[in-house]
Order: C-alpha cells, then sequence, then structure tokens
C-alpha cells in the first residue's frame, strides 16, 4: 500500500471520527435555509403565446404576385418575411422606450419597485412603507429626509426582470411571461402589456403605410402611362385596405394562439432546490473543513460540533 492510499485512508477515518462536526454544520445550514425560502414571498408566472397575422399587407405582397415585386422595386415595404417580423416585434417587446412607456402609462412604479410580497388575509400588496406608502399614495423618504425618486434605469432592470421572451422562430411563435406576487397582477400585467404591444404595431404599420400611399398617388401623378397607372391604383388600393384593417382590427399584426393565463400555482422560489442545494454544498464544505483543520483548533470549537 503506497502513501497515497494510506493519506487517504486516514482522511477518511478522520473524517469518520468528527461525523459530528460534519451532520451538526450541514443541519443547521439546511435548517437555515428551509426558514430563509419560506422567509422568500411566492411569485406566480402568467403566460402568453403569439404568432405573426398572415393577413398583412408585409405577407400580401406574396398574395398577388407581380404586384408584391413592383412595390418592393418602388421602394414600398411590401414584403417582409414571417422571421423579420417576429423578430422586430421581440425587439420591439424588450426595448427600453417601449417599457418605460408602458410602466408610466399604467402607473406601475410602485408596484414595481415597492411591492415585497403578497398578505392572503387582508388580500393587498405588502409596500415597503420606506421606499412608497401606499396608504398616503406617495414615496417614502430616506434618513435624511430626502424623498425616494425612481429613474428609469430602476424601473427597466426590473420589469425585464419580470419579463422573459422566448421566440420559436422556425414556427413563428413568441413565448412571453410576466412574473409576479400574485396570480391576478401578473395576468393583469401581461394583458395590457400584449395589448400596448399590438396597438404600437399597428400604429407603426399605420403611418408606413401613410407614407406608402403619399408615395403612390405623387408616382400616379408624375406618369402619363395608363396601363402603369392602373398597377398603381391596384397597389394603392391594397394599401388603402391596409390601413382600414390596421385601425379596426385587434391583432392585426400578431394572432393570439394563447391568452395571459390565470396562473393557479407559484413558479418561484422553488424552495425544494434551495435546501437540496444548500444541503449538498454545506455537508461537502463542513466535511472537507473537518478533516483539513488541525487538533488544537478543532479542539476548541464547540462540544456540540466536534466528537
Amino acid at each position: 500500500m503506497d502513501k497515497e492510499d494510506i493519506r487517504i485512508i486516514d482522511l477518511l477515518s478522520l473524517a469518520l471520527r468528527r461525523w459530528r462536526s460534519t451532520f451538526a454544520i450541514t443541519f443547521l445550514a439546511s435548517i437555515a435555509a428551509i426558514i430563509i425560502s419560506l422567509s422568500i414571498p411566492n411569485q406566480y408566472k402568467s403566460f402568453t403565446v403569439i404568432s405573426s397575422t398572415d393577413s398583412t399587407i408585409n405577407q400580401s405582397g406574396s398574395a398577388f404576385g407581380g404586384l408584391g415585386t413592383l412595390g418592393n422595386a418602388l421602394g414600398l415595404n411590401f414584403s417582409e418575411v414571417d422571421d423579420a417580423k417576429v423578430a422586430k416585434a421581440i425587439e420591439i417587446l424588450k426595448s427600453q422606450n417601449f417599457i418605460l412607456s408602458f410602466i408610466k402609462k399604467y402607473n406601475l412604479e410602485p408596484m414595481l419597485l415597492a411591492v415585497k410580497g403578497y398578505d392572503p388575509k387582508k388580500n393587498q400588496l405588502v409596500y415597503d412603507k420606506a421606499i412608497f406608502d401606499n396608504e398616503k399614495n406617495q414615496w417614502g423618504k430616506n434618513f435624511f429626509g430626502r424623498i425616494f425618486v425612481p429613474n428609469d434605469e430602476m424601473l427597466y432592470e426590473r420589469f425585464s426582470g419580470m419579463l422573459i421572451v422566448d421566440s420559436e422562430t422556425k414556427r413563428n411563435f413568441i413565448n412571453i411571461s410576466i412574473t409576479f406576487f400574485t396570480p391576478s397582477d401578473s395576468k393583469k400585467i401581461l394583458t395590457d402589456l400584449m395589448f400596448e404591444l399590438d396597438k404600437f404595431l399597428r400604429e407603426k404599420q399605420q403611418k408606413i403605410s401613410e407614407m406608402s400611399v403619399k408615395s403612390l398617388v405623387e408616382k400616379i401623378n408624375q406618369t402619363s402611362d395608363q396601363s402603369l397607372k392602373t398597377t398603381y391604383f391596384a397597389i394603392l388600393e391594397e394599401y388603402i385596405k391596409e390601413q382600414d384593417l390596421a385601425s379596426t382590427s385587434y391583432e392585426h399584426i400578431f394572432t393570439v394562439i394563447e391568452p395571459p393565463t390565470l396562473p393557479i400555482s407559484k413558479s418561484l422560489p422553488l424552495r425544494s432546490l434551495i435546501v437540496i442545494f444548500t444541503f449538498l454544498i454545506a455537508f461537502f464544505l463542513s466535511a472537507l473543513v473537518s478533516v483539513t483543520i488541525p487538533e488544537n483548533i478543532y479542539r476548541k470549537l464547540p462540544r456540540i460540533i466536534r466528537s
């Protein structure tokens, strides 16, 4: 038996003699993990699934063949592929300008920055009064008497932490979810968010259509070729239809496959994983310490955690 084998056997023997310290530290760490995990408030995830709508003018170029090709040749935004539309919708949804405008329109600042949990007995959100006093409906003051003022960076980071956007580009699906302290609030925030996204995209499409219509009218007035005028008028008719649809039709840009859900069970925190990982880490570290700590120091430890 070589020296390395003897060294391993000695370490195992020492670990067995000092098993109480390993057990005590692991036990205390696990109890602490249970207490901490129970103190973390539940959060609930509402999700929705959307896809690009086939009826938009971006796809209509392929629907009437040569007109779409001619529209592109004229510099009109006539045939954007589904992947590009989905990618553009995702970037808009995650953009700072869009998120901040949404937060301020629906007055979500206190909910995002001051809410620290939910009181089921009173059926109301629990606010950190040092940040926001919901009874007085005003921002709190710090030790020096200065009023807490939320900034855009804080709001954007907090909301981005609640928002998850997962795209399935092959099927042109977008999975969107919001996580918050109550099921009803998470669903409402997500519902309002999707409404504003659809509205933003429709208004943007209307502006593009209006510019295209203006450009086509100018080209019609400038040409004397009757056959070309006929083609221009056909394209113009499609853009006018698109404007009408964009102004009156909800889900014009994308279709809601799964509307925002009302979550039944919590999504966070994952208490069992917190406890399991704490147990494993504490066991490993305590076992490592128990075999490496010198005997003279080990004997000075409290009797409850040493052999």
